[in-house]
């Protein structure tokens, strides 16, 4: 599950977006979120695709 919410935020994506999409709560997108940005070590949305892609 959290790949496919790192596949949507890369796809430009907001919590709401990701949600409906996979049919799960905004509240549960925005912990997998926040789980991602602490592994990643990154501030923000922005910073992690930035770092996505400088990466890939």
């Amino acid at each position: 599950m959290k790949s496919e919410v790192l596949r949507l935020i890369l796809q430009g994506k907001d919590n709401q977006n990701i949600a409906s999409t996979l049919t799960i709560a905004p509240s549960t997108v925005k912990v997998y979120v926040h789980r991602l940005l602490q592994k990643t070590e990154c501030e923000n949305r922005q910073a992690l695709i930035q770092d996505f892609w400088r990466s890939a």
